[in-house]
This record gives C-alpha cells, structure tokens and sequence, in this order.
C-alpha cells in the first residue's frame, strides 16, 4: 500500500488480478496450476510454526 501509495481495497485488487494473471500463465504454458503440490520439491504447511522454525526445516531438507 505504501510502496504504490493505494488503499487497502486497491491493494487487494491489485493482488487479485495478479494472481489471476499468474494463474492463467501456468494454465496456458504449463497445463497445470501453481497450488499443485506435485510442482514442488519441498511444501511445507506453515500453520502454527514461527518463520525460524520454518527457516530451520528447509535447512534440514537442503543438508
């Protein structure tokens, strides 16, 4: 909001079509989604843990 000097409403729009556009991107070249799971090496659920132990989980996956 601050970095482009828009409101909340705004930002938010503005975060919405880009994941839209982003979307629609690996639709079209790749024929799959950005929230499949299978895409990625390493998916962790963030949920309840702090970003040092997040931090500390993808150290012990790239040891």
């Amino acid at each position: 909001m601050r970095r482009q000097n828009v409101s909340e409403q705004q930002a938010r729009d503005i975060i919405a079509k880009m994941d839209t556009t982003r979307e629609a991107y690996i639709k079209k070249y790749e024929d799959t989604t950005r929230y499949d799971t299978r895409n990625y090496q390493l998916v962790i659920t963030a949920d309840g843990k702090t970003e040092e132990q997040i931090a500390d989980l993808i150290m012990m996956y790239i040891s």
